[in-house]
């Protein structure tokens, strides 16, 4: 818990219908200050709707979202940004015309004076307030290993850089709260290695706080300090990833009730 007595996030009983399909029913669970948090399920259980939600992308039926001990649900989606929480998208939604460092630069925008447009025009004061914020924008570049690609155009990058750079991107925001869509979607055994590792150095280095969509179990189960486990947007199970390994209905969900007898989920 924070200093004031709240998790760094809480939510409370988010439920979302869209027409007939319940997309989320009742799902509760808060995320602890410093701690890599994964939300799992199969296709459809209401994964990344619970980020849209945290995002202010949907606005939920029922229930409430507190950061800080503050209700997210009173924001615009630029203010749950410039509060503190950055998130990452299935597919990386990036300026492909851009190079990697103006995309990384974009990151900064909560932090810069003079706004998007007051960049575009070159003015000296845009001059001078990219020229601050170039310096942690060249560290994150440094941090993920992005220097062969900082000046190259992001349409040219393989698609396993470019989820890096999307990943920069969040990290320039400086936030509290890290949201990463299925970050190791595309990416080969060794780019997945790496993303294990950066990720707990965000937490451990950088003090930042990560939740991420997987569905990668080796991944999950690695850096994970507590696993919430989705089923037709209910939960199912919460807890520390050796039990959610072996959990009955996690294992029917995933494998079904015949096979949840041959035991856990695999990892390799």
């Amino acid at each position: 818990m924070n200093e004031d007595g709240w998790p760094l996030l809480q939510v409370e009983d988010l439920s979302l219908q869209f027409g007939g399909v319940v997309a989320l029913k009742g799902v509760s669970f808060s995320i602890e200050r410093g701690t890599i948090t994964s939300i799992i399920g199969p296709n459809g259980a209401g994964k990344t709707t619970i980020f849209n939600c945290i995002s202010r992308l949907y606005r939920p039926d029922r229930g409430r979202i507190v950061f800080k001990g503050q209700d997210l649900l009173t924001f615009r989606p630029h203010q749950v940004a410039a509060h503190g929480i950055a998130r990452t998208f299935q597919n990386p939604e990036l300026f492909s015309r851009m190079t990697t460092l103006e995309n990384l630069l974009l990151g900064r925008h909560c932090h810069m004076k003079i706004g998007l447009l007051g960049a575009a025009a070159s003015s000296p004061s845009a001059v001078r307030e990219e020229l601050r914020h170039r310096e942690p924008v060249e560290r994150i570049i440094a941090f993920l290993e992005l220097q062969s690609a900082r000046d190259q155009l992001v349409a040219a990058l393989p698609y396993g850089t470019r989820k890096l750079v999307e990943l920069g991107r969040a990290l320039a925001l400086e936030p509290e709260l890290l949201l990463l869509d299925e970050p190791s979607a595309g990416m080969n055994a060794e780019e997945k290695q790496d993303l294990k590792l950066w990720i707990q150095n965000i937490r451990d280095e950088l003090g930042i706080t990560t939740c991420l969509v997987e569905h990668d179990m080796s991944v999950v189960m690695e850096i994970s300090d507590t696993v919430l486990v989705l089923s037709n947007g209910e939960t199912i199970a919460v807890g520390p990833p050796e039990e959610i390994q072996t959990n009955a209905e996690v294992l029917a969900a995933y494998l079904g009730k015949e096979d949840a007898s041959t035991g856990p989920i695999n990892v390799a």
